[in-house]
């Protein structure tokens, strides 16, 4: 079942994590701006590239010394082979193979950097229950998961082994859809986790369906905090990163960066935050590492070139 499985040997004794979700192929379509009903417009390039919010969590997580385990199918198709091909020699390599067809992502990325995805959701997306009963928890001290994965139907898979799992330090990323996550999967989800990572429009948006409306990003982490009793962090862009935990909230001011793509600054702080929190950090020094960590992703192009 499971297939090349590699991990960082370091000298470091850190902690093992878990990255459970997607490994996926992004086709980078970079234009002036998104285009209009009925407009024509032409773009400047395209690339595929190697992208998935687990995998770039995972390849971060790997880069900081941190050994880690990939918990992300590939299945056929155009797509797939791309994936295995391009994942042969990666840090991290998703360990899954599905008889399903690979889906891919389209990230539409304007002058500004802004980026606007559109999915075809296939094997890479899609988790099996046989997966998660061969899977052997006990070396792993922290789990990472998408919310992506967990709106899917097979999503049930993946809270039930959270919950079974919650002596562990469990990072959930909801992401851009969160508000169409069922709720009830969200509320289960969040409940098992010790680590809730968001951006401003995620926390606003998901408290406003909840009728529980927060002003602000501050505001939004004190809230979350209390109702699920675990580590908040929310990040504001060029703004700033507040934290929350156990009530007590922090403000981290970002140092201004030259903004080229914002693809993955998000997937890079969250997996920052956790590499840092396996090699004992607290979490006011993983999130000042990862905000460090996530500059870096913003100032660099989608061909990863400064």
């Amino acid at each position: 079942m499971f297939y090349n499985v590699r991990e960082r040997k370091t000298g470091i004794n850190v902690k093992k994590i878990l990255v459970i979700g997607s490994t996926v192929a992004d086709i980078h379509i970079h234009l002036d701006q998104l285009p209009t009903l009925e407009e024509d417009v032409n773009i400047h390039y395209q690339k595929m590239t190697l992208g998935g919010c687990a995998f770039n969590v995972a390849s971060v997580i790997a880069d900081l010394g941190v050994p880690c385990t990939l918990f992300s199918p590939v299945g056929k198709g155009i797509y797939g082979d791309f994936i295995l091909k391009e994942t042969a020699s990666a840090k991290a390599q998703p360990c899954l193979r599905s008889d399903e067809e690979n889906g891919c992502c389209y990230c539409l990325i304007d002058k500004e950097g802004n980026r606007t995805f559109m999915s075809v959701h296939g094997a890479e997306y899609h988790f099996k229950e046989e997966w998660f009963n061969e899977l052997d928890p006990a070396p792993y001290d922290l789990i990472y998961v998408c919310g992506l994965e967990v709106e899917e139907e097979s999503g049930k898979y993946i809270i039930d082994f959270l919950k079974k799992n919650t002596e562990r330090y469990i990072c959930y990323a909801p992401g851009g859809r969160i508000c169409e996550i069922p709720v009830a999967k969200n509320e289960e989800t969040m409940s098992a986790c010790s680590l809730l990572h968001l951006n401003r429009r995620e926390a606003l948006a998901y408290l406003e369906k909840l009728n529980d409306p927060a002003e602000n990003a501050r505001e939004a982490a004190r809230k979350l905090n209390a109702r699920y009793n675990c580590d908040v962090v929310i990040t504001d862009g060029a703004r700033e990163v507040v934290s929350c935990e156990n009530g007590n909230l922090r403000v981290y001011p970002v140092k201004p960066v030259k903004q080229k793509n914002s693809t993955g600054a998000g997937d890079a702080h969250c997996a920052a935050i956790l590499a840092c929190r396996a090699k004992g950090e607290t979490l006011e020094e993983a999130v000042r590492h990862a905000n460090e960590v996530s500059a870096k992703v913003v100032m660099s192009d989608s061909s990863g070139k400064e």
